[in-house]
């Protein structure tokens, strides 16, 4: 199989004992550049996590690794074009979700509420990467201004949640959720121009 490695193509027989080599070969590479290491595209298909296993299993087919590496300035600008993607496509279904709750939640309402807040999950955990990275954006202090009040109107939308109070809900999620996460994705804009 051929690894294309930072550059460089390597050719490596398909054997599980080539896997190790390989993995300390990448950590070689990382710690000589300080590149970041996303994912691999094994055989044309992009592969995020339990990459050893991936390749032991289909050890005898495999063909191509390529092995991606980031700088953390693009790690970062890619990050946020996804959140930027998804707020795009979040605020619309917020809207929807929100006449859905003043007219009485349906069993696809409490579904899509869901998949808003694993959204929020994923956007809470890029946040938390990127406020630990020593590289961070120029508006950051803006977009973490924005950000902490979205936190707290999260927690106040879970207490009316609690309290099974779904027009209060409603109304959080209409005039200070959706209003933060507008005012969030123009921050992330500016992140990614």
């Amino acid at each position: 199989m051929q690894v294309k490695l930072n550059g460089e193509v390597r050719t490596y027989p398909n054997e599980p004992a080539v896997i190790e080599e390989l993995f300390a070969q990448i950590d070689q590479v990382l710690k000589e550049t300080g590149l970041l290491f996303t994912h691999m595209v094994i055989d044309g298909v992009e592969i995020f996590g339990d990459y050893a296993n991936f390749i032991r299993d289909n050890m005898d087919q495999i063909k191509e690794i390529e092995v991606i590496l980031r700088t953390p300035a693009q790690l970062q600008h890619e990050v946020f074009l996804s959140v930027h993607e998804y707020l795009g496509r979040i605020v619309p279904g917020i809207r929807e979700l929100v006449e859905e709750f003043y007219q009485g939640p349906k069993d696809e309402s409490w579904t899509k509420l869901a998949q808003l807040f694993e959204g929020l999950q994923s956007i809470n955990q890029i946040t938390d990467l990127i406020g630990q990275s020593a590289v961070k954006p120029e508006n950051w202090p803006e977009y973490m201004e924005i950000y902490k009040k979205l936190e707290t109107e999260l927690s106040a939308l879970n207490e009316a949640m609690e309290g099974s109070d779904l027009v209060l809900f409603a109304d959080l999620l209409n005039y200070e959720i959706l209003p933060l996460l507008e005012a969030l994705g123009q921050e992330v804009e500016k992140i990614i121009a």
